[in-house]
């Protein structure tokens, strides 16, 4: 689940389409949000408000394949958070396994100043409590 990559090569792969558009680029945190189907998905389902969260990508999924489900987006990017319908697979374009020091190392050495102004805090915190959530979907 975690990193941009994975959300662009599923998509890639089952058919949709994947845009690099420097002009709506993330780097930073940003604020999720959450579609209607994604509140009622069991990665989403009882989380409260639009979570932050780290992101780090020039590309965006722009036409996601058929039998991709939107869970979450933001204010630039589309495509941040999709599931496969039928299966038990998901793919974000946000970094969840990314902490602010990290994203900020990743940015520096690639010279990429931030677009997102969010509270580093709360996207620190929201992507493990995400992962844990992906691992207990995932051992169920």
């Amino acid at each position: 689940m975690p990193g941009s990559w994975n959300a662009a090569t599923l998509s890639s792969a089952l058919g949709g389409r994947v845009e690099v558009r420097p002009d709506s680029a993330e780097f930073g945190s940003v604020r999720l949000q959450v579609s209607e189907s994604g509140c009622q998905d069991p990665l989403f389902a009882g989380l409260e408000g639009e979570p932050w969260v780290q992101a780090g990508h020039s590309e965006t999924v722009t036409q996601p394949p058929a039998g991709m489900e939107l869970l979450a987006s933001s204010a630039t990017c589309p495509t941040q958070v999709v599931r496969l319908r039928r299966r038990l697979v998901y793919a974000c374009q946000f970094h969840a396994e990314l902490r602010a020091q990290d994203l900020q190392q990743r940015m520096d050495h690639y010279g990429l100043k931030a677009t997102g102004s969010g509270p580093c805090s709360l996207a620190d915190e929201f992507g493990p409590r995400l992962l844990g959530r992906f691992a207990q979907l995932v051992e169920a």
